[in-house]
């Protein structure tokens, strides 16, 4: 699905997306999503610039956040790299992918949360 979100034609992307909200909605619902299988995929394509790729993988970074099974947290060190990398690649560029800024603004600050409570915990 990530290269066809990237394809030029309209019915393609369009079929990918609706496919891709489809597959989202079921990892969703399932007990057991295998996030490690998934973290290398994600890994690998982080770095493509295209920005329907980017959208798409932020996509899926969002949605496996919000599956209160999945820590996804303790992944950050397999893609924040790669985040980062998304971020220096809008600044060259002097455009503002908004969408990748507040992900990335949120997972911080969900990350300097997650630091403080294990810091109290070791306490």
């Amino acid at each position: 699905m990530c290269k066809l979100c990237a394809d030029p034609d309209v019915h393609v992307k369009n079929g990918t997306k609706l496919l891709d909200r489809l597959v989202k909605d079921i990892v969703a619902e399932i007990e057991h999503f295998d996030t490690e299988k998934f973290i290398p995929i994600l890994q690998d394509r982080i770095g493509m610039t295209n920005t329907f790729v980017r959208q798409f993988l932020l996509g899926w970074i969002s949605v496996l956040n919000s599956v209160p099974n999945i820590d996804l947290v303790n992944y950050l060190p397999h893609f924040l790299d790669g985040l980062f990398n998304m971020l220096r690649y809008v600044y060259r560029r002097r455009k503002i992918d908004r969408h990748t800024v507040r992900w990335v603004d949120r997972w911080m600050d969900e990350w300097r949360i997650a630091r403080e409570i294990d810091r109290e915990i070791d306490r």
